[in-house]
């Protein structure tokens, strides 16, 4: 009698909701195609297992690709750290540019803030040879006319202006140290950056701001509720998160746009009276947008530079984008290894050693979307258990899921997966493994906030690190954590030459720049392939950038007060916190972003000056070191 009464429930119950079910079903199958971008393996390489030797890869393709005849002679690692490590990053650039370094390097590598700047200096370069020909067709416009180069992206420094314009007198230079700078051309790029430093907003007037904020929080707030049931009753990774592209769209129109009147199909907008040269777009007040750049763009602009260096002053790094692929910090039992962990967008290949390395332009994801997975801090990967529940509740994960290509897993197994409400999904194809329908990439930091592990793997002879994370303390943690993870995983030996002052004050130093080294050791966990190496062998050289501030060099620097010096006056200003605002600030003032744009200028002109540096860099070129 029970069981025919439960059937006749049943029967019911199925009449009365099978279009529903019918409905939910093909919604499941429909996601497989959605959930996650997916990803057309062509040819997989030869990777080495964990636990044997770092550089028992094969490079070639790449060194074949860059014209080299083994591993590279010299690289910028960029380092996380939001805003406040972009700025400081372009100031670092502008100076490597100035002494020639940045033509000789071949490889950068980024993470997360140091990406934005990569970001901005490559879709500047990008758009180079359009650009340079439609400014000398207007030279007859006063408006547009100018010399597009790599000089012009960088110009803008007013530490290193000499020229005093007569409209601009010291009084005014108080409230407004850009007066001088604010309607130039030559400045339109630096100009760009401080207009749109904020990330979150487009708006620029205080009444647009309001409309803006309460326009997105109520997206959010729908979104939220979708992605309750997609992402966490059901593992179906949708990732509907709105703020993710909020700030995706921030990082396009700061740092991925330029400042020329670009439209999206490539066609030059004339300019009018009043246009800040800031190329954006807003849905309230539309303006002009630029199309975003493609790794494949990337790719044949790199190959293009190497064939003809004219086309973009020299020839382009090849650009590492590091993320963090599918490992929650709190359990590495099965990723206990950075080879494991970092996760490679390049524009020949894409992969972490876990998964194995595809042999393959990334195109299934776009540029910008690559660096704001590299510079998602706040995903919920580097969480776990109520924490991370709680962050997929409120829709706030920032990350990027993309296909395992690793797994071949049938459609039957995928759908399986899918329909599995929580917390029996937990059980099939677990988030943690390699095994998961999807890989997870979060933000770069989670693994090397360096971005150094890769250019390490690759054996680039000398390495200049911009170390521009928050550390207020200078407790050097990023350089700490990669330097027990190269020992305890590799037998390899990451240490400074200049000592590290114990009470190390980056508010107040004499020490900005270290030199190190990369040797060999003769023990350690993982000896494969090591014996026979005589210890203290120096493998790499390493260039250590560290974000700090010489208050006496800074101060005599700005003697000259007709000179234009921010990064003076807001280091006075900011004495408690400048140079390490919270990375969590990504609403930066005009004079926050000169501030550590200088500072980074400031630093970098050191390189050629220090004997130590000097003698590195000029081993590797003559060109070095050389006022242009």
């Amino acid at each position: 009698m029970l069981q025919k009464n439960m059937q006749s429930a049943f029967q019911r119950w199925f009449q009365c909701h099978w279009r529903a079910l019918l409905l939910y079903s093909l919604l499941v199958v429909s996601l497989q195609a959605c959930v996650s971008v997916s990803v057309e393996s062509t040819e997989k390489l030869d990777v080495a297992s964990p636990g044997e030797d770092l550089y028992s890869e094969d490079f070639s393709f790449e060194q074949a690709f860059l014209g080299l005849q083994g591993p590279a002679e010299l690289g910028v690692a960029l380092s996380g750290g939001g805003p406040r490590s972009a700025n400081f990053s372009i100031g670092v650039l502008a100076a490597l540019h100035e002494q020639r370094i940045l033509d000789h390097v071949d490889y950068l590598s980024s993470v997360s803030g140091g990406g934005y700047a990569a970001y901005w200096y490559y879709s500047q370069l990008l758009n180079m040879p359009v650009l340079r020909d439609f400014s000398s067709a207007s030279e007859q416009n006063e408006q547009t006319a100018f010399q597009y180069s790599k000089e012009t992206i960088f110009s803008g420094y007013p530490l290193r202006r000499n020229d005093e314009p007569t409209n601009c007198d010291m009084s005014v230079w108080a409230t407004d140290p850009f007066c001088s700078l604010r309607f130039r051309n030559d400045y339109r790029f630096q100009r760009h950056l401080e207009d749109r430093s904020d990330l979150l907003v487009n708006a620029t007037t205080p009444w647009q701001q309001n409309i803006e904020y309460a326009a997105k929080a109520v997206t959010w707030g729908a979104a939220t509720l979708s992605t309750f049931v997609s992402d966490l009753l059901f593992d179906w990774e949708i990732n509907a998160n709105p703020i993710r592209r909020y700030y995706e769209h921030g990082l396009e129109r700061t740092y991925g746009l330029t400042p020329m009147f670009l439209k999206k199909d490539g066609s030059i907008y004339e300019p009018r009276a009043g246009d800040t040269y800031a190329n954006d777009s807003w849905f309230l007040f539309p303006g002009v947008q630029a199309k975003d750049i493609s790794f494949n763009e990337l790719r044949v602009a790199t190959k293009r530079s190497i064939e003809d260096s004219s086309l973009y002053d020299g020839t382009l790094p090849f650009w590492i984008i590091d993320t963090t692929s599918g490992v929650e910090l709190q359990d590495r039992k099965w990723s206990e290894d950075l080879y494991d962990e970092v996760f490679e967008l390049t524009p020949l290949g894409f992969g972490a050693g876990h998964y194995g390395y595809i042999k393959q332009t990334p195109d299934f994801v776009s540029i910008s979307r690559a660096v704001t997975a590299s510079g998602a801090a706040g995903d919920g990967q580097s969480v776990n258990g109520l924490a991370r529940g709680t962050r997929d509740f409120f829709n706030v994960d920032l990350g990027l899921n993309i296909e395992n290509y690793h797994h071949d897993m049938s459609l039957a197994k995928k759908v399986y997966h899918r329909v599995l409400p929580i917390p029996f999904y937990r059980f099939s194809n677990f988030k943690q493994t390699n095994k998961h329908v999807t890989v997870h990439l979060s933000d770069g930091g989670h693994s090397d906030n360096l971005a150094l592990f890769s250019q390490i793997r690759r054996g680039t002879k000398t390495i200049i690190v911009v170390d521009a994370e928050q550390d207020r303390l200078g407790v050097f943690k990023s350089a700490k954590q990669l330097q027990s993870r190269l020992r305890d995983q590799y037998s390899l030996d990451f240490s400074f030459k200049n000592t590290v002052p114990v009470f190390y004050d980056p508010r107040n130093t004499k020490t900005q720049i270290f030199t190190g080294t990369v040797t060999r050791m003769n023990a350690g966990r993982n000896r494969a392939k090591t014996d026979g190496i005589p210890a203290d062998e120096v493998v790499l050289n390493v260039i250590y950038i560290k974000l700090s501030v010489d208050r006496d060099e800074i101060r005599q620097e700005c003697a000259d007060k007709n000179r234009y010096c921010v990064v003076d006056y807001y280091m006075n200003k900011h004495a408690a916190v400048f140079p390490h605002h919270s990375t969590v600030d990504i609403q930066y003032d005009k004079m926050q972003v000169a501030a550590y744009r200088e500072l980074g200028h400031l630093i970098g002109m050191k390189l050629c000056k220090k004997s130590e540096t000097w003698k590195l860099l000029t081993s590797i070129s003559r060109d070095m070191c050389a006022p242009r």
